[in-house]
């Protein structure tokens, strides 16, 4: 009897292109068909792309998101309390384990930590509710910069700065210097909080938190500020403006 011999060819060409795929997982099927040829084997490289694909062997390429040159926002530097929040994230975890994040804002002028609360994880509802809680004692800012996170990305945090006539400044991404007030903040509570203390549940952390957060704000010389704490360097800029605003209106009275 005569019966078909199945050709060996394609399935070892398909074993060859898998061992190559393996051995140089970052090789496209340009590449590999370059080294098939070196190898000796006479192939189309129609025919590797087409096993390459049948094989989902494709790389996935990271694109990298571009995001609107104008939401990008400069802005002159704070000279009164409430003209700008810069706000950020901070974790850590418990003695458990178990990973908690911080909710981080300092305002610019002041150098005033406004928040640190501690959530297993922060929405972007969690954030304005949080933001809200503080500005129920000083108002909202003009100003809140931010980072490219999806928390602020979002368009309910968006909608929330438009309902509140705020304008989000949008640092570049990869860029976190730009947003140096909170993260020289972060560096000062990883230092002389975070890393000294331990927490046994959320609530723990949130009270001790709140303990720091008011001795940072009240009692802490800063050295930018002049020696002495952010709640006394606000109290002075008001004071200032007051001033300089009295000042004006006798000058244009006469």
């Amino acid at each position: 009897m005569l019966r078909y011999q199945k050709k060996l060819k394609n399935e070892q060409l398909i074993a060859e292109i898998k061992r190559l795929a393996g051995k140089y997982p970052r090789s496209g099927y340009r590449m590999i068909y370059r080294k098939l040829k070196l190898s000796g084997w006479k192939v189309n490289h129609k025919k590797v792309e087409r096993i390459y694909k049948l094989e989902k062997l494709s790389l996935r390429r990271k694109t990298k998101r571009k995001y609107p040159a104008h939401l990008r926002l400069v802005m002159p530097p704070a000279q009164e309390p409430n003209q700008c929040w810069s706000v950020d994230f901070i974790s850590d975890s418990l003695v458990t384990g178990r990973r908690i994040r911080a909710l981080v804002s300092v305002d610019d002028a002041s150098r005033e930590c406004l928040n640190f609360d501690f959530a297993f994880s922060l929405s972007t509802k969690s954030v304005t509710q949080l933001l809200d809680l503080t500005a129920l004692s000083r108002g909202y800012p003009k100003y809140i910069r931010v980072d490219n996170g999806p928390e602020f990305r979002s368009q309910e945090f968006q909608l929330w700065a438009q309902a509140h006539g705020i304008t989000i400044c949008y640092i570049e991404p990869g860029k976190p210097y730009q947003n140096a007030f909170v993260e020289s903040l972060n560096g000062r509570l990883r230092d002389e909080f975070l890393n000294l203390t331990f927490f046994r549940s959320l609530e723990d952390a949130n009270r001790k938190a709140s303990d720091f957060q008011k001795e940072y704000n009240t009692e802490r010389p800063h050295s930018s500020l002049g020696g002495i704490p952010p709640r006394d360097f606000a109290n002075s800029l008001i004071i200032t403006n007051l001033t300089q605003e009295k000042s004006t209106l006798q000058s244009g009275t006469k």
